[in-house]
C-alpha cells in the first residue's frame, strides 16, 4: 500500500514551524508527503522539488485551497505512485497505524474516508481518497454544480461525492488539547490562544489558529512508538 498525503500549506510562524514538525514525523516507508503552496510568480504552472508542489496561483481560502488542491492532484496521478491520497490542513496530525488499521475492512476504490460534516461533505482538514476517485474528482466538471469563488473546498469535495455516489466511511477526530486517546487516525492540534472567527458565508464561529505546541506533543508521541526494521507495522497491497 502507498499513502500519499497532500498537506495544503503556506508561510507564516506558526506554519513554518508546522512544516517543520510535519516533516519529522517518522512516517513507515509507504508514506509520503507533499506540501502545496500557491505563488502569482511562479515561473511555471505547476512544479515539485523534493517534497514541495508549488502552483502559479494566489494564496487565499477560496477558491485558493480549492485550486491548489485540484492542481496538486492531477499532477501527482502524473508523477507519484499511490493507492490513497489524504488531503489535509497543517494544523492537522495523522497516525498512520491507526489509519492503516481503519483501511483494513474497507472498499480499496470507489470510495472516500474522513470526518462527515453535516452530512454533506468530510471535513477538508483531513479525508482520504482512493486513487480511482482522485482521478474522477480531477476530471470533474464542477462549473454547473458549484462556484469556487463563494464556496468552501470541502463543500465541493461534497457535491462531487454526492453527485457521484461515492461510498463514504466516516472516522471521528480527537482535539490535542483534551486528547486521551493517542491510538487516534485524525488529531486536532488548533491553539489555546487561538482565536474565534464568524464565517462569512454562513456565520459559523471557527476556532482558526493552528498549534504547533500541541502538533509537537503528537508527532514525539508518535515517533517514540515508530516501528524499527525489525518490528515493521501490518502491511498490505490494494488489489487492482
Amino acid at each position: 500500500m502507498k499513502l500519499c498525503i497532500v498537506v495544503i500549506a503556506s508561510r507564516g510562524k506558526d506554519y513554518d514551524e508546522l512544516i517543520a514538525l510535519w516533516r519529522s514525523i517518522r512516517y513507515p516507508g509507504w508514506v509520503t508527503v507533499k506540501f502545496v503552496f500557491a505563488d502569482p510568480d511562479h515561473p511555471e504552472s505547476i512544479s515539485m522539488t523534493g517534497d514541495t508542489i508549488i502552483m502559479r496561483g494566489k494564496e487565499c481560502y477560496y477558491p485558493g485551497i480549492h485550486y491548489k488542491t485540484v492542481a496538486a492532484m492531477e499532477y501527482l496521478l502524473k508523477n507519484e505512485e499511490f493507492d490513497y491520497l489524504l488531503r489535509s490542513n497543517l494544523s492537522s496530525f495523522f497516525n498512520a497505524d491507526s489509519l492503516l488499521a481503519f483501511l483494513d475492512d474497507k472498499p480499496r476504490t470507489n470510495a472516500m474516508f474522513g470526518k462527515c460534516m453535516f452530512d454533506r461533505f468530510l471535513s477538508g482538514s483531513g479525508y482520504v481518497m482512493t486513487r480511482d476517485v482522485v482521478e474522477k474528482f480531477v476530471h470533474w466538471d464542477c462549473s454547473d454544480e458549484v462556484n469556487p469563488m463563494r464556496m468552501y473546498d470541502d463543500e465541493i469535495v461534497g457535491v462531487f461525492m454526492l453527485q457521484n455516489g461515492i461510498p463514504y466511511y466516516t472516522w471521528n477526530w480527537e482535539d490535542a488539547a483534551t486528547l486521551n486517546n493517542t491510538e487516534a487516525i485524525h488529531i486536532r492540534c488548533h491553539c489555546e490562544r487561538g482565536f474565534v472567527r464568524v464565517d462569512p458565508l454562513y456565520g459559523w464561529n471557527i476556532t482558526t489558529s493552528a498549534s504547533p505546541e500541541y502538533f509537537r506533543v503528537q508527532v514525539e508521541r508518535y515517533n517514540a512508538k515508530a516501528p524499527s526494521a525489525s518490528n515493521p507495522i501490518k502491511s498490505y497491497t490494494v488489489e487492482k
